[in-house]
């Protein structure tokens, strides 16, 4: 994204603030496979034996993240500048029904039929994104909003992909957050430990996690306290257990402290407040 948009990316980094997630990596080498985790929390595999049963089968029954965002009581819209060969529709079957109140493809393959020439006017401002980015951000409308600036993968074809850089960037599509001034400082906690996930490898499955805590109602929780470290102990636990096999390779962990905890509610009447371990400060082996 540094190589393709370099300045969209730095108004992005020094106007907005913007925080680049330099650690996620894809999960496949084709769009769908890395948007379908991101939205749905599942791998393609998952998914296809799952929810959607493939590429004959339209993705109806598959939970995404805008459905959870509509029933929070959210406004949503999908639209993609290609519909003709969209994410879900191309080699596939997509949608049955309208997937969010706002669903331009209908819409837009029978207005291209009809285009009577191909001159685009002010192109440069309606194609550039960092046109978009600034005008949003300058007008006031994001006083409010976090935005996600994103690329499915990196770079899959060009002379770049024959070098070492290149390999490593193919693995690595572009992850750019805003995060409102005002979510700045009602949870500078949330923030910091925000920034320090920005060096941490991730995947599309951490994004989608992210965004769903969006949708949760969190507390603070003392980071001090026996119920956070049990918990955080828990986790170190699990993921010793789940190292045994490997124990040739991988030493055991031990948790030194925890920096931050929360908790939230769930909607099951029948669950009691869950503690959510946001951040783990250092595991030691």
């Amino acid at each position: 994204m540094k190589r393709s948009l370099p300045k969209t990316v730095r108004y992005l980094l020094t106007e907005m603030n913007a925080t680049m997630m330099n650690g996620v990596n894809a999960l496949g080498e084709n769009t769908l496979e890395n948007i379908i985790p991101l939205l749905t929390g599942q791998h393609m595999e998952e998914a296809e034996s799952g929810c959607w049963g493939g590429s004959d089968q339209f993705l109806d029954n598959c939970t995404f993240l805008w459905t959870m965002f509509a029933d929070a009581g959210y406004r949503t819209l999908y639209a993609e500048d290609a519909p003709n060969i969209s994410t879900f529709n191309y080699l596939k079957l997509g949608f049955l029904h309208q997937p969010t109140d706002y669903y331009s493809r209908p819409f837009v393959l029978p207005f291209e039929a009809e285009l009577g020439h191909k001159k685009c006017i002010s192109v440069v401002k309606t194609f550039d994104p960092r046109w978009r980015a600034q005008s949003l951000y300058e007008g006031g409308h994001l006083n409010n909003t976090i935005v996600v600036f994103l690329s499915d993968h990196g770079m899959r074809w060009g002379s770049i992909r024959r070098t070492f850089a290149g390999l490593l960037e193919g693995r690595l599509p572009g992850y750019l957050w805003y995060l409102p001034r005002s979510l700045s400082l009602q949870h500078p906690d949330l923030v910091r430990v925000f920034k320090a996930n920005a060096f941490r490898l991730t995947t599309p499955l951490d994004v989608y996690a992210t965004l769903r805590n969006v949708l949760e109602d969190f507390a603070l929780l003392s980071a001090s306290g026996s119920e956070a470290f049990q918990v955080a102990a828990a986790v170190v636990r699990e993921i010793n257990r789940i190292l045994e096999p490997y124990e040739d390779r991988c030493a055991s962990l031990r948790l030194l402290r925890v920096d931050a905890a929360y908790t939230h509610t769930l909607d099951d009447p029948g669950v009691r407040t869950s503690v959510s371990v946001t951040s783990v400060a250092k595991v030691l082996p």
